[in-house]
């Protein structure tokens, strides 16, 4: 039987939609099995068999002739310098010298190729890539924040704090005062990737996730000078000094002002990458 033309309209118009749909899925679908592919994906630095559990953090980091390369291409040679607790230290040097590279191995986000790195003398690959991590703190250059409340988005850093204990790591970090001022105050949700709050007061908010109150014993800063202009001049970094009795902030960073602030300097040279044998250490 031959279909009528309003008929024929309309099933037209269905197939039309259904493949819009399908067209719009296919992205979505994409993405999906980009993210599933980074979640199955094996963890290539493994536990050695008798790793040992970092249950605090009490005396120094030493790099000791320290060596690496990413693929073909060396970033560190003998590197060489020793942090102890309560130290704040800027590494600086320009672009490429591998300060970067040096948070990325304290993390052990790679292994070292030559030398020894160790944490209160365990050469970091004999500790428990998880209790590394419950001990260590890390600012990255972009803030990490979620489309959440700001005490979600806190407490990230420590899923059993309590209300108290997020305040005083916002206090800490030199962030409670803009939080109270939000119209919710910590229940304020401050959109994706924190857009609805300054550049300044997004590092602050990453800044609080890493102090004493959570537990963190090493905290690591990874900031561009154009990052710590947004922090309204030094006075973010100076909030980490009430909790240097325990934590040992290494930041590395590209400017100059923020480093008249620091305990130590080590300086990276990008041509030669092998001279930062020593910490030279600020005069008060």
């Amino acid at each position: 039987m031959a279909l009528a033309p309003y008929q024929f309209g309309m099933q037209h118009t269905d197939f039309r939609r259904l493949c819009a749909l399908h067209r719009r899925n296919r992205p979505g679908n994409a993405a999906a099995e980009r993210i599933l592919e980074i979640l199955n994906t094996e963890d290539q630095l493994k536990d050695a068999p008798n790793a040992k559990k970092l249950n605090s953090f009490t005396d120094s980091i030493v790099f000791d002739k320290v060596a690496f390369r990413y693929e073909e291409n060396p970033v560190l040679k003998e590197v060489s310098f020793k942090v102890e607790k309560g130290q704040m230290v800027a590494l600086v040097g320009p672009s490429g010298g591998g300060k970067t590279t040096l948070t990325y191995l304290l993390n052990r986000f790679y292994d070292i190729d030559k030398g020894k790195l160790t944490i209160d003398g365990i050469p970091i690959d004999q500790i428990t890539k998880e209790s590394l991590y419950q001990k260590i703190g890390m600012v990255t250059q972009e803030s990490i924040l979620f489309n959440d409340s700001v005490y979600n988005n806190l407490k990230l850093g420590n899923p059993t704090a309590t209300v108290k204990e997020i305040e005083a790591a916002a206090k800490a970090a030199n962030a409670d005062e803009f939080i109270t001022q939000l119209a919710e105050g910590y229940q304020t949700r401050i959109g994706d990737s924190g857009n609805k709050l300054s550049g300044g007061q997004k590092q602050r908010l990453t800044i609080a996730r890493q102090t004493d109150p959570f537990n963190r014993n090493i905290v690591v800063g990874v900031m561009f000078w154009i990052v710590m202009q947004a922090f309204i001049n030094i006075g973010v970094v100076l909030g980490l000094f009430p909790v240097l009795g325990v934590p040992l902030p290494l930041i590395s960073a590209g400017g100059s002002s923020l480093i008249a602030t620091m305990l130590a300097i080590g300086v990276v040279l990008a041509a030669e990458r092998d001279r930062m044998s020593h910490l030279g250490r600020r005069r008060s």
